[in-house]
């Protein structure tokens, strides 16, 4: 069953404190020590070992008058053939023990604990670290998912913690903790065969703890508690001893001395008691189960547990094999081998078994003595079905030199008709374990723990709380209807029928007026934010904004060329050095550094060498310029001289930097901070004047103007050309309609010019003041 461990309690007033845990939440229990007892429940309890041989149970209760656990009834079923037999069906066969047993005794308002075989879970044994109290549940829970090797929500598990540690402001120390578990699935093949009958199993334990439990009761306890009350019963008769002497003269009394030393000396001794268990020593409880044997270890508080894997079916199968043997003849020859015709070929063939039982308890044994040599081992006792086994308790005294008992009665229990019984005196070494579960359920015992799935735990108690839980919604109800009730009556005095017509003007008049209220306020809110807008456009910072836009749209203005008064043949449009600007467009962005780093290489190279290489920063505008020219030196003269016009000091001293010439289309929409143009670098536009004579409607760049279908238009000298921005207006020279079909097709060259401009403070009162210009 796991890994060897301990687990021990502490004294503490007499009684040893032993706290539980069910997972995480930890309570108190007492363990009984020299009389003192806890009870939390008035009930009997069933003790029932679910073996491979038999079915034992055993139905014990507390007399609290005397303090006292009486045994009221008992059964033992054998079963028709060994659980592991080859040719056995376990599932029947369990099913017939618990339907014999329930045919036999009424178990319905009593407790149910079971046991498990040990090799079904694991139990360790761990020393916290120094750590609150209050931690010591998730500090556990730490230590479970380390030591078990399954997901805790697969198994369940319990934990108790033990004594042997001292509390210091607050701080548990060298405190020690047993875990138990058990895979959930293997929890419900055991509680199943129970379930089937409908019966509700209230603690589930392993068998080596219900051993311990039945030997630090039964054990060492009792025979505290009978010392004790020894020591009392002598105390008592000394002090009535000594009552005598004083009402008894001198004389009186040496006769009276002489009369009770002459009447001991006549009377016969009584005989010895069990030779008592040394102090300070340990017994090894040894059962022998079908297929392994369970080892425990413990002085009453310590305990240490190992399970050996050789039990009576190794005997049985050594039979059947030396002797040519089934194992059903083999068993029954075993158990009767004082009868065979030749008891010695038995144990001839059952001697290596014997002796590799016998090296494996020497192991555990010595193991146990080299690591614990502080605590002596006085006797060995021998528990379980096996032990019927003739010969078996001789040759393990021979072999490991300790005394050999078989348990035969129990003294920790009264009950005659129970303890006398012969069926129960027989088979007394097989009613331990099923002995350990009835004092657990009677919170007689020191291990307390508990593997009964959490969710069968949970429903019980939801079930069993559920009355209460009506019993306190009804009494709630009741109370809540005669608060009603009460309010109802106090309501009715003061809401006559009288009053619900003026009550319904008055809701009618309150609501009229919430409406206007909602009116008057929405009207405000509207009159507060045109308010603000108009102070937010009349502001001083719109003003100083104004005047930056009017600067920068001069310095641009200053940068288009003029014809300076040269008057050009109209027949040669296209060595005219001029251009149309049709759009002005500027959006505010960021970071300028963001827009220089996605713009094409191509596009950045028009850009001055330094401008080039380091990009603006900060936040700032980004102008487009769109426009186009008819002069036939086309993207030469755009880049040479239309865009070196943006590149020179002085527009840098207006903020104006890193402007590069990018080509889009007149109608193709500028994505503000996207530095690559969206159409291809050049697209030629062949443009018949006089088509666009006749189907354009004059937008701004066009070569017609409105009205130029109108025949007098064509006797004027020029034709304005107004541009976005109150830009100057640029004229062209009159056409000459005389005969328009001789008119030539015109390379039209469209660009687009970016650049950033970022506005130049100036202290107030410096620089002068720019002076007033129409565009």
């Amino acid at each position: 069953m796991g890994i060897p461990g301990r687990l021990s309690r502490r004294e503490s007033d007499g009684k040893s404190l032993i706290t539980r845990s069910v997972r995480g939440t930890i309570e108190q229990s007492w363990y009984p020590n020299l009389g003192a007892s806890h009870m939390a429940r008035n009930q009997s309890v069933w003790g029932i070992d679910l073996g491979q041989c038999a079915l034992k149970a055993i139905k014990l209760s507390h007399r609290k008058k005397d303090d006292q656990v009486v045994a009221e009834a008992f059964d033992y079923i054998e079963h028709p053939k060994i659980l592991s037999q080859p040719d056995a069906e376990p599932d029947e066969l369990i099913r017939a023990a618990l339907e014999k047993f329930l045919s036999r005794n009424d178990v319905e308002n009593d407790l149910l604990v079971i046991s498990v075989p040990g090799q079904s879970g694991l139990a360790r044994f761990v020393t916290l670290p120094p750590v609150e109290s209050k931690k010591i549940p998730d500090i556990v829970a730490f230590e479970a998912r380390q030591q078990i090797p399954f997901p805790l929500e697969e198994v369940v598990w319990d934990f108790q913690k033990i004594g042997g540690g001292v509390e210091e402001e607050g701080f548990a120390l060298e405190t020690e903790v047993g875990i138990f578990a058990m895979k959930l699935d293997m929890a419900h093949r055991h509680l199943e065969p129970f379930q089937n009958f409908g019966l509700e199993v209230e603690v589930v334990q392993f068998s080596p703890v219900a051993l311990y439990n039945f030997a630090a009761y039964d054990y060492f306890w009792m025979k505290e508690k009978i010392a004790a009350a020894k020591a009392e019963a002598a105390a008592a008769k000394e002090e009535e001893k000594n009552k005598k002497k004083k009402k008894k003269g001198k004389g009186e009394e040496e006769a009276s001395e002489e009369a009770e030393q002459s009447a001991a000396e006549d009377t016969p001794e009584e005989p010895a008691d069990e030779e008592p268990i040394e102090e300070g020593g340990n017994v090894v409880i040894i059962d022998i189960g079908a297929d392994k044997t369970d080892v425990v270890i413990t002085d009453g508080d310590a305990i240490w547990l190992r399970s050996v894997p050789i039990g009576g079916n190794h005997f049985t199968r050594a039979l059947s094999t030396e002797m040519k043997l089934t194992f059903a003849k083999a068993e029954h020859l075993k158990q009767n081998a004082t009868k065979a015709p030749d008891p010695k070929r038995l144990y001839q063939a059952m001697r290596p078994v014997f002796q590799d039982f016998a090296s494996e308890l020497q192991r555990s044994i010595g193991y146990f003595s080299s690591t614990h040599r502080d605590r002596p081992l006085t006797k060995l006792i021998g528990v379980g079905n096996g032990f019927k086994l003739p010969g078996l308790q001789r040759f393990l005294q021979q072999n490991l030199q300790y005394d050999v008992d078989k348990v035969s009665t129990f003294a920790g229990i009264a009950g005659e008709e129970v303890v006398g019984a012969s069926a129960f005196t027989e088979n007394a070494p097989s009613f331990c374990v099923a002995y350990g579960l009835a004092l657990q359920g009677l919170e007689q015992t020191p291990i307390q723990t508990n593997l009964l799935p959490r969710e069968i735990q949970q429903a019980r108690m939801i079930r069993e709380k559920k009355p209460w839980a009506l019993m306190a919604a009804a009494i709630l109800l009741i109370g809540f209807i005669a608060v009603f009730a009460g309010n109802y009556r106090v309501y009715n005095a003061v809401h006559a029928k009288e009053w619900d017509d003026p009550t319904k003007k008055a809701q009618a008049a309150s609501q009229k007026f919430r409406g206007w209220k909602g009116e008057y306020n929405g009207a405000i809110g509207t009159f507060n934010g045109t308010k603000e807008n108009g102070e937010l456009l009349a502001g001083a910072d719109q003003v100083k904004t104004r005047d930056d836009w009017i600067e920068v749209l001069k310095v641009i203005n200053e940068a288009v060329p003029r014809r300076g008064g040269v008057e050009s043949d109209p027949d040669e449009v296209s060595d005219i050095r001029e251009i149309n600007i049709e759009f002005i467009d500027a959006a505010y962005v960021q970071n300028l550094g963001e827009w220089h780093q996605t713009m094409e290489e191509d596009f950045r190279n028009t850009m001055v060498p330094e401008e080039k290489e380091k990009a603006p920063e900060g936040e700032g505008w980004i102008f487009q310029v769109l426009g186009y020219t008819f002069f036939k030196e086309g993207e030469i003269y755009l880049v040479d001289d239309i865009l070196k016009r943006f590149q020179t000091d002085q527009m840098r001293e207006a903020g104006i930097t890193h402007a590069a010439l990018v080509n889009v289309e007149t109608d193709a929409k500028w994505s503000p901070g996207k530095g690559s143009p969206l159409i291809e670098w050049e697209k030629m536009i062949d443009i018949t004047l006089a088509e666009r004579a006749q189907d354009q409607s004059g937008m701004p760049g066009d070569v017609a103007m409105p009205g130029m279908e109108d025949p007098s238009m064509y006797e004027q000298d020029q034709y304005a050309m107004p541009m976005p921005g109150d830009m100057e207006a640029y004229y062209m020279d009159s056409l000459n309609r005389t005969n328009l079909s001789d008119l030539a097709s015109l390379k039209r060259y469209d660009f687009a010019i970016q650049f950033v401009w970022v506005p130049q403070n100036k202290e107030e009162g410096e620089g002068e003041q720019p002076a007033e210009e129409e565009f």
